[in-house]
């Protein structure tokens, strides 16, 4: 399903800074997950790959911008195993990486350790520093077109970010330059939207590390992701299941 083939045991979390853009993060399936789904579970769905794709940091004004896509051929399973989760730690409220709610952090480390090990799922980012209002969809379609292989469909879900026209310029604009994706499901809010929630997570990660952690909490679940990975740093490391260019 990946357009990035390696021959691995585990999965790669890959970062590589292009000019002038930045630097992208991404830890591909080496091979697809054999998890058998439950008699009662979903099949796959059938549109496709989907994209959960989330942002940290302000497109205008400079500093650091992140936006990450959550990639996933069978939502319907993992959706299911971290509500399972949820249950598990009885935590029911969103899981943001903006949250210092210290009561999370029980079940985003299961979390973690449970994204970091399915091969069914992947994460890819770009980051750029400055100002990027000019050249935000461009980054975004970059994005997905290094995501996805190009004769691959896929589906991109994406949080409400504005009352503006700004989403549905994004949603009309990656439609017209992508054409594999199907659509591009905009989406009111996270709350129930279990990946949509994870790709917070990991986008906020990577924003967190560049820009620095105070928050015990945020650090201690940033120390948890490079450990489940293999890493010292999400975007600089070069260590057995991680790859690093620059």
């Amino acid at each position: 399903m990946s357009s990035h083939a390696h021959s691995c045991t585990r999965r790669f979390f890959l970062t590589r800074s292009p000019i002038l853009v930045g630097s992208s993060a991404l830890f591909p399936a080496c091979e697809r997950d054999p998890f058998s789904l439950e008699p009662d579970s979903d099949a796959p769905r059938t549109d496709g790959l989907h994209l959960y794709i989330d942002e940290s940091g302000t497109p205008s004004g400079g500093g650091i911008f992140v936006a990450g896509a959550l990639v996933a051929q069978n939502p319907v399973k993992h959706e299911r195993r971290i509500q399972q989760l949820r249950r598990e730690h009885r935590y029911y409220t969103e899981l943001r990486y903006s949250s210092t709610d210290r009561f999370r952090v029980p079940f985003a480390r299961a979390v973690i350790r449970y994204i970091t090990g399915d091969r069914d799922l992947r994460f890819m980012a770009r980051v750029a520093e400055g100002d990027v209002a000019e050249g935000y969809v461009d980054l975004y379609a970059t994005l997905l077109q290094e995501t996805v292989a190009v004769e691959e469909p896929f589906v991109a879900h994406v949080e409400r970010r504005s009352s503006g026209g700004r989403d549905r310029l994004l949603q009309q604009e990656l439609l017209t330059r992508v054409r594999n994706l199907r659509r591009v499901e905009i989406i009111d809010g996270s709350a129930g939207n279990e990946l949509g929630q994870v790709a917070d997570l990991l986008t906020g990660s990577i924003y967190g590390e560049m820009s620095g952690v105070r928050d015990r909490a945020k650090a201690g679940l940033l120390a948890e992701l490079r450990s489940q990975l293999g890493v010292s740093r999400l975007l600089h490391a070069s260590v057995a299941g991680f790859r690093c260019t620059v």
